[in-house]
């Protein structure tokens, strides 16, 4: 699913004011559009990864979309290393090499992979909407920082 914006769409280049181009920007709006329904609170506006539209939750940004297809979501260290070893071998999914990274990258190039995206998503929502533990003797916005 390519980037709104975007001239390219796999192997081959397609002119800015394409009915492919137009057709790749509807599909990422759609997609957009039905990951902020599926999750309470989720809205759409400007990444700060980048030029493209991306889903904000209180002030986060949880996913955007890459050119090549591929969408980042922001699932959590620790949701990542609990759902590693299930997913680990997943051609749709790759892992960034950090363990400290909030981020998965998901390839989305059929229905079926952009079905599996908005189930992460609607996951990436929970996790990211979870009450933070707070230590003893720190207050809740610190133990946010």
């Amino acid at each position: 699913m390519p980037e709104v914006g975007s001239p390219s769409t796999g192997d081959r280049t397609v002119p800015e004011s394409s009915p492919a181009l137009a057709e790749c920007q509807h599909r990422i709006q759609v997609f957009l559009q039905d990951a902020c329904r599926r999750v309470p609170g989720m809205v759409e506006r400007k990444s700060r990864f980048g030029p493209n539209r991306a889903l904000w939750l209180e002030n986060k940004e949880i996913v955007h979309v890459h050119s090549d297809g591929s969408v980042d979501i922001r699932l959590t260290r620790q949701r990542i290393r609990r759902i590693l070893p299930e997913f680990k071998t997943d051609p749709r999914i790759r892992f960034r090499r950090s363990e400290d990274a909030d981020w998965v990258v998901v390839c989305c190039q059929s229905t079926s992979d952009e079905d599996f995206c908005l189930e992460l998503i609607e996951l990436a929502g929970e996790v990211n909407c979870a009450p933070v533990a707070v230590p003893s003797g720190r207050t809740a916005s610190r133990a946010r920082a």
